[in-house]
């Protein structure tokens, strides 16, 4: 990996971090909306599976991410040593 193509990878994870946690948020709520306006749930108990939702999903993605950083900084870094060649080395 290049470097070049190392840092327009790591600005796209920085941009597209929040977006992420945001839709995985939205995709675990999805049931108790369905069940807020079919059953009767009261918008508190929404609202604080909302807030619970959105902390875990914003853990995991930012916690996936920085294991995606690392990787492509290792592979710049490896393809740095090894002469720019733009290729993966194992």
């Amino acid at each position: 990996m290049k470097r070049g193509d190392a840092q327009g990878f790591l600005m796209d994870v920085r941009r597209f971090r929040p977006l992420v946690t945001v839709l995985l948020t939205v995709l675990v709520m999805l049931p108790s909306y369905v069940e807020m306006l079919t059953r009767g749930l009261s918008a508190t108990t929404v609202l604080q599976r909302l807030v619970e939702a959105l902390a875990i999903a914003s853990v995991l993605v930012w916690v996936v991410s920085a294991v995606l950083v690392h990787y492509a900084k290792v592979q710049s870094a490896s393809s740095v040593d090894d002469g720019e060649t733009g290729q993966f080395q194992r």
